[in-house]
């Protein structure tokens, strides 16, 4: 079993890596809905400067933001409906000013049901997640960089 979980995560860690590479290369944030998600994005190694709080703000002031500080969205707002209605407003609009847009939640669903989170409704419940995925040292960030 513990052979299984290993391959998982390092098939995380490669998935996550090309996440982590592209908000540096492209000049990227991802979108969250509290302060709660940005805890397990930093757990994620996911830079703080990095992560957009979408909570408290109107879809105009937000996109303005992204727009003047980033070339590229990740969107990983709730499971929900109320978080599928804003991901796909936020995917709109940020495509109306030539952000490059993708669902971080769609992606992230994959990995989670391997390791046996089988109903997913809030970005929030993915500590325990965060928490059961071994963290990679630098030496193995490296190893998967290189493949």
């Amino acid at each position: 079993m513990g052979n299984k979980k290993e391959l998982i995560a390092e098939k995380f860690w490669g998935f996550w890596v090309g996440i982590l590479d592209d908000l540096e290369i492209k000049n990227g944030c991802i979108l969250v809905e509290g302060a709660h998600d940005v805890k397990i994005l930093v757990n994620l190694q996911v830079p703080e400067e990095r992560i957009v709080m979408t909570s408290d703000k109107s879809y105009e002031s937000l996109v303005y933001e992204i727009a003047g500080r980033y070339q590229l969205a990740y969107i990983f707002t709730d499971f929900d409906s109320q978080g599928n209605k804003k991901a796909k407003k936020l995917m709109s609009q940020l495509g109306e000013y030539g952000i490059e847009v993708h669902d971080l939640r769609g992606m992230f669903r994959g990995f989670l049901s391997r390791f046996g989170f089988k109903s997913v409704g809030k970005v929030e419940e993915l500590k325990k997640f965060s928490l059961l995925l071994p963290q990679p040292n630098m030496i193995v960030l490296r190893r998967i960089r290189k493949k």
